[in-house]
């Protein structure tokens, strides 16, 4: 994901979308946004300055809009940038562990969100919580010693 992003430049690079091919790893912001495992929203931003309360009204969340984001548990934090970078522009998102460390019903929560935007965009996401993914995927992928390979429909 983070050679994806271009955050980690790897030896060659050659990504086509939609057949245009990226070479320059500055373009690929154009079309991937990207929800890493940490925290990187600064801790002096609102709950309000990142997040519609229209999106979360049917959570906890809806009452903290005047919360500092720092405030907020981990976890919390998780959610709200997995929320924020799905409503980037981007074409294509990449979640780094999407539901880690958030509870079982903010899990439900972003699974049928991640549900939703998945009929307008492309989402990958990596995560160990197999179940809740399964849920959501429509194509699962294990990486088995260094190879990426298909999950068959019996396993």
């Amino acid at each position: 994901m983070k050679i994806l992003f271009g955050i980690i430049t790897p030896d060659f690079i050659y990504i086509n979308i939609n057949n245009k091919v990226i070479t320059n790893k500055r373009h690929l912001n154009k079309y991937i946004s990207y929800k890493p495992q940490l925290i990187f929203f600064p801790k002096h931003l609102k709950l309000k300055d990142v997040i519609s309360p229209v999106e979360i009204e049917q959570t906890s969340f809806a009452q903290k809009m005047n919360t500092k984001l720092d405030h907020l548990s981990s976890g919390e934090q998780q959610f709200i940038q997995t929320l924020y970078v799905l409503n980037l522009p981007q074409p294509i998102c990449l979640l780094d562990e999407p539901f880690a460390g958030i509870s079982p019903l903010l899990q439900e929560f972003l699974a049928q969100v991640i549900k939703q935007k998945a009929k307008h965009k492309i989402i990958l996401l990596t995560d160990h919580n197999a179940d809740i993914v399964n849920t959501i995927a429509t194509k699962t992928l294990h990486l088995e010693n260094g190879v990426l390979k298909e999950k068959s429909s019996n396993e």
